[in-house]
């Protein structure tokens, strides 16, 4: 046996390289090994420099009070050199391969987002077994109401957070009460930090005459236009403009709108110097409604910006707050400055109030 207690049989199962592991199984192997005798706790920093505890019931705890050291290093040996070829993956110019995710058991709210299938995998030693694995489906976006209501819109290929079906239902829900939209007058739309447009063709399935979309990344405006070309939209209805928010808030090349929305995301930005940026923009005008997307660990915004835009609603629906503005607004508006408080969007299930 050698200082570490393996014995030369075991010890021909260990990696050439660390093995990459999560926080919690090291958690794991650490309160595991508290309850047994130093003999075996002297395992424990050779299995930490390894990186690999998801084993550790099996390594620490075995038959008889024995660890079960080849079973152990075994699996270690696995994950070290999952496509292989005898070179760990973690090592300089080995070859990646990407890990399946494992499938998030018992969670009904991640088990939508995800697609299982049997996979199997190779074992030193020409062995196969099967594994459950989870591959990501690609977000399901749906027009929920108007003219084109149930119709399907595509995801581009990159990280997007779009509005969700709830906040949409919202957003045009209090539009219809205040009558602006339908409207007897052409109302357009501009969609900042449109992602996939949901918001935008949202807008024209519900009585809009036509929308800007407003994204800097390529692949959303190819997307947006992808989109366009599906739901039959006609160049004349929808304009894609390719720039950043700031610019385009800074030139107005579309002139007024009458509905701005605006999904940003949560991370990236300054709210403070966004709605700065807006209210000082030519983009808005009289009875201009402002729509905006903002995370509830924000706390409220402010009730009144800038002196021009005016606060109209402020309701939380989960963890995402929908604030509405309105600039210089109609006098048979119902406007609720009220509702822009801390206090009123950390009660739960606000938006079931008129």
């Amino acid at each position: 046996m050698s200082s570490c207690g393996l014995s030369e049989r075991a010890a021909g199962f260990i990696p050439a390289g660390p093995v990459s592991c999560s926080a919690r199984q090291l958690c794991t192997l650490r309160e595991v090994c508290k309850q047994h005798p130093p003999g075996q706790q002297a395992l424990v920093p050779l299995a930490l420099r390894h990186g690999r505890a998801n084993v550790a019931r099996h390594f620490v705890v075995g038959r008889q009070g024995r660890p079960q050291l080849r079973d152990f290093w075994l699996h270690m040996a696995v994950s070290a050199d999952p496509s292989g070829d005898g070179v760990p993956a973690e090592e300089p110019g080995a070859p990646q391969q990407a890990k399946p995710k494992r499938f998030p058991r018992g969670r009904y709210e991640q088990m939508r987002k995800y697609k299982v299938i049997r996979q199997g995998v190779t074992l030193p030693g020409g062995r196969r077994r099967w594994q459950k694995v989870a591959i990501p489906l690609e977000p399901r976006l749906r027009i929920t109401g108007g003219t084109a209501r149930g119709r399907r819109l595509e995801s581009p290929p990159v990280y997007v957070r779009p509005a969700m079906a709830q906040v949409r239902e919202a957003c045009f829900s209090i539009l219809r009460e205040l009558q602006i939209l339908p409207s007897r007058q052409p109302v357009r739309f501009l969609d900042l930090f449109c992602g996939a447009g949901t918001m935008g063709f949202e807008a024209l399935s519900r009585g809009a005459s036509s929308a800007v979309f407003v994204d800097r990344s390529p692949e959303c405006c190819a997307c947006v236009r992808r989109n366009m070309s599906k739901l039959g939209v006609g160049e004349g209805i929808a304009l894609v403009r390719e720039t950043t928010v700031e610019e385009y808030l800074a030139t107005a090349p579309d002139g007024v709108l009458q509905i701005v929305a605006l999904t940003p995301p949560y991370e990236e930005i300054s709210y403070d110097e966004l709605l700065r940026t807006l209210s000082q923009s030519a983009v808005i005008s009289e009875r201009t409604v402002v729509m905006l997307e903002y995370p509830y660990e924000l706390g409220s915004l402010p009730p009144v910006i800038e002196n021009r835009l005016i606060g109209m609603r402020n309701r939380r629906y989960g963890r995402t707050v929908l604030g509405m503005y309105a600039c210089q607004p109609d006098p048979n508006w119902d406007m609720r400055t009220e509702e822009f408080t801390d206090a009123f969007i950390r009660r739960r299930r606000n938006y079931l109030t008129s």
